[in-house]
């Protein structure tokens, strides 16, 4: 019986994956006027999406410093290959299968072992997850405390429910860094200015490279808009109802922050679709990128 429940569930989860891609698929072409998005690409100001491209490129290239830190594989063209690669099939694979793309890649490139590199994964993306507690504390935080509250307006929220949730969110912290301080796998480089400073870096490039991707489609956001896409982008990745490339996750992340601003909500679904094209080409991008990168190393050697 339990032999039947462990061959069950990949089929579940990936009928899942599958039936969220779908229904985000017949939303698109059955009920909303999907010319209007192709319209919207046409006229995508192509400055703004350079502009995006180059902070996504470098929020990579920063997460090879990142890795080198604590990893010590040097930088070259197979390392970055490695990064890109890893880019490439985090975001197209769902339920984050894509993330052993990287260990894997390390080992059979010579820079690490596989246990080393998913290791040193886990615990990058556990530095991710404390800047995404701190987006969240520095928004909550501003609402709750702030007179004006000009960055953006929750008029859905009370200011108990924020209260709870920061609460909860301090609660999760406290007893993540219990968890972080008491393991003896951490070690000093994950502490150390440089690694700090690159995560700070790469998330500046997550929030640079969203804003231009909105601008690009002609969606200004301000400051506590891009926090609270990015927020939602971030948890929503790690739930196991996604499509392939994020689809259905990208489309309510973006759908909840535009149906704030001038775009009314008719044509808001619009909008995200187009704007998660443009984010997906980035990545079809990222992974030539990566093949050209190894192709390279290859001539090199």
């Amino acid at each position: 019986m339990a032999d039947d429940k462990v061959r069950t569930f990949p089929w579940l989860r990936l009928f899942l994956v599958f039936s969220v891609t779908a229904l985000t698929l017949v939303l698109f072409f059955g009920f909303y006027d999907y010319k209007k998005a192709f319209s919207i690409l046409r006229g995508a100001d192509f400055g703004a999406w350079t502009a995006a491209f180059f902070f996504f490129l470098l929020g990579h290239f920063l997460r090879l410093l990142r890795y080198n830190v604590v990893m010590g594989w040097g930088v070259s063209l197979k390392s970055f290959a490695i990064v890109s690669g890893h880019g490439f099939w985090a975001y197209f694979m769902p339920l984050r299968l894509g993330e052993l793309v990287f260990p894997y890649f390390a080992k059979m490139a010579g820079l690490s072992t596989f246990s080393n590199a998913l290791s040193s994964l886990f615990w990058t993306r556990a530095a991710d997850a404390f800047i995404v507690l701190f987006l969240g504390f520095s928004l909550i935080v501003y609402y709750f405390f702030s007179e004006t509250n000009n960055l953006i307006e929750f008029r859905w929220v009370s200011r108990e429910v924020v209260f709870i949730l920061f609460s909860f969110l301090l609660f999760v912290s406290l007893f993540a860094l219990f968890f972080v301080f008491r393991n003896k796998m951490v070690k000093l480089a994950y502490f150390s200015p440089a690694f700090l400073i690159f995560t700070a870096a790469i998330w500046l490039c997550v929030l640079a490279y969203n804003y231009y991707i909105g601008l690009s489609i002609g969606i200004g956001m301000n400051l506590g808009q891009l926090v609270i896409l990015v927020l939602l982008l971030t948890f929503g990745y790690f739930l196991p109802l996604q499509g392939v490339a994020g689809a259905g996750v990208h489309e309510v992340a973006w759908l909840s922050v535009i149906a704030m601003g001038s775009v009314g909500k008719a044509d808001a679904f619009i909008y995200a679709v187009a704007s998660h094209f443009l984010v997906a080409l980035m990545v079809v991008l990222l992974g030539l990128c990566s093949l050209l990168l190894i192709t390279l190393s290859r001539y090199r050697e």
